[in-house]
């Protein structure tokens, strides 16, 4: 046993561990689902990769606990990968920060770390990469904070009780970052607000998914005028339960040039959403028809390839008075939209299109230009059951 090298103790139900196990000096990799683990894992020096899966509302894992494993993990030099380590306040996360000799010579390459209450579930979707989550009412400006978010690829806001925006965290602190997830956040009023900003900085520039839930007073995605490459490689975007949202995205404001890489496009439960794309100039209502020329179409989200829109009882349509051109577009999905009688697209002006999902009565009650159309996208509408959902 002085030999091994590996432990995996993630799913056994053990809570608590031997003083023993201090013993096995040869251990690279240790995981472990534990709120007793006042053992020296100090002792072992060559330990690598250390994950300890916590749930943070259980109160064994109390601050003086906290502060015990952060000076035993402060002492493992060795370390690349730290999972779910639990920092229930800034001053415990600050120890770490100052105290590892790993994190400072940035030997750590991969981290989950949490700060505050958050989901308990949280190790389920951060496995491998460097995730911050914070949550409760911990300080987003605190200098530890700033450190680990500056090197962090996702951060997750579950619960928190401050944030109103993200460039409130510092536009320069988010460039690493590849998911954002924001998830019941009652005081959160724009993901991003520009007004007020002198320096037109990119911001979110490698941001891949953004996931926006429980969101009681969102009221817009972002204010104020985009810098270029803002949110340039974003390909999903889901929205779910943001009941202030009357609108998602403004034609006049450019936002919508600022998603050249959007491919996926999901909104499920937002009540007082009424339009997916604002055009606030007016300026294009000569393309309404149908048999107008394609070329001269507005090419506003190219890439996307799949738009499900779920329960938006006060949508009524996706842009208003406009077809769009959509050459990327795979797949429709509406599904208790009741206000939806028309759908942007036709056959030329998305010729990729494979499906569109629907309820029966939903598709025969849709307003058509012409029988053609109609016609013509009847060959990919698939009608679902009331029990199925994607």
């Amino acid at each position: 046993m002085a030999s091994l090298r590996v432990l995996d103790l993630s799913d056994t139900g053990i809570e608590s561990l031997p003083e023993s196990i201090c013993n096995l000096l040869s251990l690279r990799l240790l995981h472990v689902s534990c709120h007793e683990l006042r053992v020296r894992i100090s002792r072992l020096s060559l330990l690598e990769d250390l994950r300890i899966r916590v749930d943070p509302y259980d109160g064994r894992w109390d601050e003086s606990f906290a502060n015990y494993m952060t000076e035993e993990i402060c002492s493992l030099r060795e370390l690349t990968h730290l999972g779910f380590c639990y920092f229930p306040n800034v001053e415990c996360l600050e120890q770490f920060v100052q105290g590892s000799l790993s994190w400072k010579e940035k030997h750590i390459k991969t981290f989950q770390i949490v700060v505050g209450f958050c989901d308990p579930n949280f190790w389920l979707y951060t496995k491998g990469g460097r995730a911050l989550a914070l949550g409760g009412k911990v300080t987003t400006h605190a200098n530890a904070i700033v450190e680990v978010l500056s090197r962090a690829d996702a951060l997750y806001l579950i619960c928190h009780g401050g944030v109103r925006d993200l460039l409130e965290m510092g536009v320069e602190n988010l460039n690493e970052l590849k998911k954002c997830i924001i998830k019941r956040c009652q005081e959160m009023v724009a993901v991003m607000d520009w007004n007020g900003l002198q320096e037109e900085t990119t911001a979110l520039p490698n941001l891949e998914l953004l996931d926006l839930n429980s969101l009681p007073n969102l009221r817009s995605l972002w204010d104020g005028s985009m810098p270029p490459g803002t949110l340039s490689s974003l390909t999903k975007l889901e929205l779910t339960n943001c009941n202030k949202l009357r609108n998602l995205f403004s034609w006049g404001r450019t936002n919508l040039q600022q998603l050249p890489n959007l491919q996926e496009l999901r909104v499920w439960g937002c009540d007082e959403l009424e339009e997916i794309i604002v055009n606030e100039e007016e300026k294009v209502d000569q393309l309404q028809h149908d048999g107008d020329d394609d070329d001269a179409l507005p090419l506003l989200l190219p890439k996307l390839r799949q738009l499900n829109l779920f329960s938006l009882p006060q949508l009524g349509s996706i842009c208003k008075g406009v077809s769009l051109a959509f050459p990327e577009l795979e797949e429709i999905e509406v599904n208790w939209c009741p206000n939806i009688k028309r759908l942007p697209v036709g056959i030329k002006k998305a010729p990729n299109l494979r499906k569109i999902r629907g309820y029966r009565e939903w598709w025969e009650a849709l307003e058509w230009e012409n029988d053609a159309i109609k016609q013509q996208l009847q060959t990919v509408f698939v009608a679902i059951k009331r029990w199925q959902q994607s």
